[in-house]
């Protein structure tokens, strides 16, 4: 076929379907553009279903990612906070272990300085007036050794008894104020010398269990017979670093050096000097 041919072909063709154009009604340009829509309508729903499909996959797997990560994390962290917890619980145990031993043995300490006290009171001259000798008052001055170890609702009597020398009983039967001497050994209605018994810790530490609570145990010996005298106890708090609950018992051993109270010290008398002091006979 020539050019002239192709071209003339291609003019008819053109002319026919122009003719076809002109010849549709309205109602078949609708249906031509409803079919492009629903087609293009299609195609659309059709991509977006598939994003949607990715979106959700997508999600699920982020989702299940981030689950599984969060799960790894809280392990982690519980394992790296059981090291530190056994540490701080191991430290805190050390330091209650330490504090309660360390004031247990001051108390032992200052309970066994009354021994001394006692002796020097009782070996004092008495005074002319009935007053304390300064020996005595020494003895109650000690007492503030051992307040700051013990809580204030164990102490049974206020500073200004406790603080003074008296001969009267100040406590109630089974009390005592732990701040006065648990247990001095006598000899009939002397003192023992300070290296006739021995006030010591026999055991202080935390109790099982336990966070903050320790409990102490002191005993005072004979030194000679190794016969435990007296025996006291108490729990200690570690959030007040004091001891609480006192118990004291005296033994069959130690009820027989035993002085009823402090008015078993009993001075000795002196000519009467230029201090008004006169003589008198020591009581029997």
């Amino acid at each position: 076929m020539t050019g002239a041919e192709l071209e003339s072909a291609f003019d008819g063709w053109a002319i026919e379907k122009r003719a076809q154009l002109a010849a549709r009604t309205p109602e078949d340009n609708a249906r031509a553009l409803r079919k492009a829509g629903v087609a293009t309508i299609g195609a659309v729903v059709l991509a977006l279903l598939a994003v949607a499909a990715v979106s959700e996959e997508d999600y699920r797997t982020q989702q299940a990612e981030n689950s599984e990560r969060i799960a790894s994390l809280t392990h982690e962290v519980a394992q790296a906070e059981k090291p530190r917890d056994h540490e701080e619980s191991k430290a805190a145990l050390t330091a209650l272990a330490t504090d309660v031993s360390e004031k247990a043995e001051s108390v032992a300490k200052e309970q066994q300085g009354f021994i001394d006290l006692y002796l020097r009171a009782a070996s004092a001259p008495a005074l002319g007036d009935g007053a304390p000798s300064t020996e005595m008052e020494d003895v109650a001055e000690h007492r503030r050794t051992l307040s700051p170890y013990f809580a204030d609702e164990t102490l049974v009597l206020d500073d200004a008894e406790a603080y003074q020398w008296s001969t009267a009983v100040s406590h109630g039967p089974g009390t005592i104020d732990p701040r006065y001497a648990w247990y001095v050994r006598h000899d009939g209605r002397t003192p023992s010398p300070e290296s006739a018994s021995t006030w010591a810790v026999e055991s202080a530490m935390p109790v099982v269990g336990e966070e903050s609570l320790a409990h102490a145990v002191w005993t005072c010996t004979d030194t000679k017979t190794e016969d435990v005298l007296a025996w006291a106890s108490a729990d200690f708090d570690g959030e007040t670093g004091t001891f609480v609950d006192l118990d004291l018992v005296v033994t069959t051993a130690g009820a027989e050096h035993l002085s009823a109270d402090e008015s078993g010290i009993t001075p000795k008398k002196t000519p009467e000097k230029d201090g008004g002091r006169s003589e008198r006979a020591a009581d029997d």
